[in-house]
C-alpha cells in the first residue's frame, strides 16, 4: 500500500485524537462550523467512534507521508438500515470524514482513500458506498463513478404551517 512516499494503513482505538482532528478540519473547511464551534462535538464523536470501532462497525482508513505523519484520511461506518424486501445487508457502508491537509491536497490522497473504503466494502459483500458530499469533495466521488441520489431534508424551524 505504499506508493509515492505514502502508506495506508487502518485506523485504530490509538489514532481517536487524530479522527476527531480530520473530522474537525472536514467541518472548518466547509464552512459549516468554527474550528471551536467543530471541537464542541468531540467528546460525543469520540464516544461514537470508540463504541462502533469495537463493534467492528467503525473503520478509518489513515495515509501518512515519508515521516509517519497522517495527512490524509477517511472513516467507513456501518449504518444500520431499515429492512427492506430481498435485502441481503441490514447496514450499508458510509464513509464520513475524509479531509486531506492543505499541503497534500491535489496528489489523489482522498481518493486513496475512497478506494481503500470501496475495496473494503466490495470484499466484505457491500453492494455500495453511500456519503454525504461537500461541494468541494463532489469532483473527487464523481471522478471515482458515484452518483448523486435524491435525497431531501426539511429544516425544522419555530416556524408553523
Amino acid at each position: 500500500m505504499e506508493k509515492e512516499g505514502f502508506r495506508v494503513r487502518r485506523a485504530s482505538l490509538k489514532d481517536m485524537a487524530v479522527l476527531a482532528y480530520q473530522r474537525r478540519e472536514m467541518f472548518s473547511d466547509m464552512g459549516i462550523f468554527t474550528r471551536k464551534e467543530a471541537k464542541s462535538g468531540d467528546k460525543a464523536y469520540l464516544k461514537f467512534v470508540k463504541e462502533k470501532m469495537k463493534q467492528g462497525k467503525y473503520f478509518g482508513f489513515l495515509i501518512e507521508n515519508g515521516e509517519g505523519k497522517v495527512v490524509s484520511g477517511g472513516c467507513l461506518w456501518l449504518k444500520e438500515l431499515q429492512p427492506k424486501p430481498l435485502a441481503k445487508k441490514k447496514e450499508a457502508p458510509y464513509l464520513l470524514a475524509v479531509h486531506t491537509e492543505r499541503k497534500y491536497r491535489g496528489q489523489g490522497l482522498a481518493s486513496r482513500i475512497v478506494k481503500e473504503a470501496i475495496k473494503w466494502a466490495r470484499k466484505h459483500g457491500y453492494p455500495r458506498v453511500e456519503l454525504h458530499a461537500s461541494d468541494q469533495g463532489a469532483g473527487v466521488y464523481e471522478r471515482l463513478g458515484f452518483k448523486r441520489t435524491n435525497e431531501m431534508r426539511y429544516e425544522i424551524k419555530k416556524k408553523k404551517f
